[in-house]
């Protein structure tokens, strides 16, 4: 049943997405498109909520318990990421500012400044793979507490008949 309202819910949003592309060749109504979107919005949001409820149900978990689970792997996950993010924008930020050091450095076509470009790509690249490995350990542990909490979690309630 559950898979049905998923490929309902799928069809759907094809479906809108399909007249809302043609349709806008005729109608560029602000207020119509975003009236859309959030309609979209809130059918996958259902759809998303509906296919976890299905998802634990399958893995016979109890939704809630499921559900915390989730929340606490989230806010795990929050601190890593953020230092992730950081980590890969200060990277980029270097790339970019030696980058330009390359370009200024050495005339456009020649050997010399695609040498140097390639090389900062390379130290970016390095740069940005340390970041993942520094926060890697930390999303490790978040991954197996998530792990435990799931599999403590009790069966789902029985549904009356």
């Amino acid at each position: 049943m559950r898979d049905r309202v998923f490929l309902f819910c799928a069809v759907v949003l094809f479906g809108g997405a399909l007249m809302a592309s043609s349709a806008m060749a005729w109608v560029s109504d602000p207020l119509c498109i975003g009236d859309a979107k959030e309609e979209f919005k809130v059918c996958v949001s259902k759809c998303q909520a509906e296919f976890k409820v299905d998802k634990d149900s399958c893995h016979e978990i109890e939704h809630q318990c499921a559900e915390d689970c989730r929340l606490e792997f989230e806010e795990c996950v929050d601190k890593p990421l953020t230092q992730l993010t950081e980590c890969k924008e200060s990277c980029n930020a270097l790339f970019v500012e030696t980058r330009d050091e390359c370009v200024t450095k050495y005339a456009r076509g020649t050997w010399d400044r695609d040498r140097c470009i390639d090389h900062v790509q390379r130290v970016a690249f390095g740069c940005r793979d340390q970041c993942r490995e520094n926060v890697q350990g930390d999303l490790l542990q978040c991954r197996k507490a998530f792990s435990v909490c799931i599999r403590a979690c009790p069966p789902p309630p029985e549904e009356p008949q």
